[in-house]
């Protein structure tokens, strides 16, 4: 057996033992608000070692931030592929479809849910991702927006790169209050709209700098 294959074995096992602590915490928080959940009945319901779970998360609220770490790699990856011709706003629309799959999707409603239901893990996942998420959207946008011999000033880029974060944030809400149970194709496809005509509403302003 080669290094590589036991590497790639320990990385599966990882990833697994990952996932299985989140689909716990999924199935806990339906039937227990999330501030009583404990870490040793996360790592029951996944099979491991209370051990076990403190390697792979600091607290129970640390499994609901970690999926919007993973999707902000995703992003971050995403936005970096897109063809610098491409209007801004069409990047932000084809990133969020690209990304956002029935899977995805389903999973960051589930999280989504549960912030919406606790206080501290909405507080815990704003802190742990909001400063990545407005440092990335900020300097992507002033790459794309001007010409390195005529940089944006700070200002116009915090305005321009608040209103498309705010218009998929509306989109998100909107989507959630007329979405209910699990995911499908329909409804991806509507979430995927609803963010269009939100991001299209900001679009004249931002794409016209």
């Amino acid at each position: 057996m080669t290094f590589q294959s036991v590497a790639g074995r320990r990385a599966a096992n990882k990833a697994r033992t990952r996932s299985a602590l989140c689909e716990a915490l999924f199935a806990l928080i339906e039937e227990t608000p999330l501030e009583l959940v404990t870490a040793e009945q996360v790592a029951d319901a996944a099979g491991v070692s209370r051990r076990t779970f403190f390697n792979y998360f600091p607290s129970v609220e640390a499994i609901l931030a970690h999926g919007s770490e993973e999707i902000l790699d995703e992003v971050r990856a995403a936005l970096a592929g897109r063809p610098t011709a491409e209007p801004l706003t069409e990047s932000i629309v084809a990133v969020v479809e690209d990304i956002f799959t029935v899977d995805r999707l389903d999973e960051s409603v589930r999280v989504w849910r549960a912030i919406e239901l606790s206080p501290a893990a909405a507080r815990y996942a704003l802190a742990v991702t909001s400063d990545q998420v407005v440092a990335l959207a900020e300097s992507w946008a002033r790459e794309r927006l001007a010409p390195p011999d005529r940089p944006l000033d700070a200002l116009t880029v915090s305005v321009l790169t608040s209103a498309a974060m705010s218009a998929f944030e509306a989109a998100r809400l909107d989507w959630l209050s007329r979405h209910n149970g699990r995911v499908n194709a329909r409804s991806r496809r509507d979430f995927i709209e609803t963010v269009r005509r939100a991001v299209a509403l900001v679009a004249p302003a931002i794409d016209s700098t």
